[in-house]
């Protein structure tokens, strides 16, 4: 009896947390199987989209496959919507900022 009580785990938790690191197991399957997902669909979309389109400002222009047109809109989206947030977050606190 002793020996039983002194190899048990003395902490409560300690089934949950056993059952956490198994579902975290089980998760890491459905987040690899997302990135093939995710990186399949965007492979598809490359190769579907090897036509070119002219983007043209003033007298400039430039010729780019579609897909590389819509990956760099999409990147410059990216960078300008989180400056964007910023600058608003900045605009706000000092808007609210009491002397």
């Amino acid at each position: 009896m002793a020996a039983d009580a002194a190899t048990a785990p003395r902490d409560p938790g300690f089934a949950t947390r056993r059952t956490v690191v198994n579902r975290g197991e089980s998760m890491k399957y459905v987040y690899i199987a997302l990135i093939v997902v995710f990186t399949a669909i965007v492979l598809l979309f490359k190769v579907q989209n090897f036509n070119t389109a002219t983007i043209s400002l003033f007298n400039m222009s430039l010729t780019l496959p579609m897909w590389l047109l819509a990956a760099g809109i999409y990147v410059l989206g990216m960078f300008t919507g989180a400056a964007l947030v910023s600058l608003l977050k900045g605009w706000y606190a000092g808007a609210t900022r009491r002397d």
